[in-house]
């Protein structure tokens, strides 16, 4: 049987998800008072830093100018759109970072196995090297007493 990778899917939804509470978030910061007001500003400076940006680009920055400001329903509406994207951007990020470690750590574990398998048969040939090393001696010792013995029986003849 085939197992999904409950990881992926996941981050699957999370992202599924992002898109809903990014505009919960919008119409949170179109309604609650202190929120509205800072949604407000940052899409004035966002209209600002844009039109600057987009200027001093064509002018190739010997330009200055000075930007009116929008109404505050447009800004408003630019500042809460930023938003609900910077938090769309940050759980994407987030999900891929998230893979991206578990990955890594994914490929660390299966290389240290490797690591530990190469070392363990090093180990295990080791072992039979000794093993081999002393039936060797012992072998050796067995003729040289061989050896003595064939020595004392070919002087009593």
């Amino acid at each position: 049987m085939v197992m999904l990778p409950m990881d992926k899917v996941g981050g699957m939804f999370i992202r599924v998800l992002t898109k809903p509470i990014a505009n919960e978030l919008k119409s949170l910061g179109k309604s609650h008072p202190w929120l509205k007001q800072a949604c407000t500003s940052l899409g004035q400076r966002i209209n600002r830093w844009n039109i600057i940006s987009h200027l001093r680009v064509a002018s190739q920055g010997h330009l200055t100018i000075n930007v009116k400001d929008l109404p505050d329903d447009k800004a408003l509406e630019k500042g809460t759109e930023f938003i609900g994207e910077v938090f769309i951007f940050a759980v994407a990020v987030a999900v891929v970072t998230y893979d991206y470690t578990r990955s890594t750590k994914k490929n660390e574990l299966k290389e240290a196995q490797l690591v530990q398998a190469e070392y363990d048969k090093y180990m295990a040939m080791e072992e039979r090297f000794r093993y081999l090393e002393k039936t060797l001696h012992g072998s050796k010792q067995e003729c040289d007493q061989l050896m003595k013995t064939m020595e004392q029986v070919n002087k009593l003849k």
